[in-house]
């Protein structure tokens, strides 16, 4: 009785479709980053062993579904660098970036992300309730 459920939700939950449409503008070299969401297993359908930056409100009680991470802000580990942005923050990466920045973001999220300071982005593609930008 749970199954057809169960099948159907974790459809929906999943990245899968949406890595495979992003893999072909995603560069070896690109900084991947998340604004304002959290697609379920995208790091694993994109078949990507670096770290994604996430950008955040200061205001939310949870990132990535963690209380801990906004309550602390722990460190990155060693070697990776720092992956959690506030906007402010993310503002001043998007223009000190010497990488290729490619960043998700959510429809609902595009325009406040459009009126951040100093960015000015590039649409890489439409996908569905996803929208990949890019710095260069």
């Amino acid at each position: 009785l749970a199954e057809p459920i169960m099948t159907a939700v974790s459809m929906q939950r999943s990245s899968k479709e949406l890595a495979e449409k992003a893999a072909s503008f995603i560069g070896r070299e690109d900084r991947l980053v998340l604004y304002r969401g959290d697609p379920s297993s995208l790091p694993f359908y994109l078949h990507i062993r670096r770290p994604i930056a996430v950008v955040w409100s200061e205001s939310q009680r949870a990132v990535l579904g963690s209380d801990y991470v906004a309550l602390k802000r722990p460190e990155p580990a060693h070697g990776y660098g720092k992956v959690l942005y506030t906007y402010d923050e993310f503002a001043d990466l998007w223009e000190s970036s010497a990488r290729r920045l490619v960043v998700f973001v959510s429809r609902g999220a595009l325009e406040q992300f459009e009126r951040l300071e100093g960015i000015r982005p590039k649409r890489l593609a439409d996908l569905g309730e996803t929208v990949l930008l890019e710095n260069r």
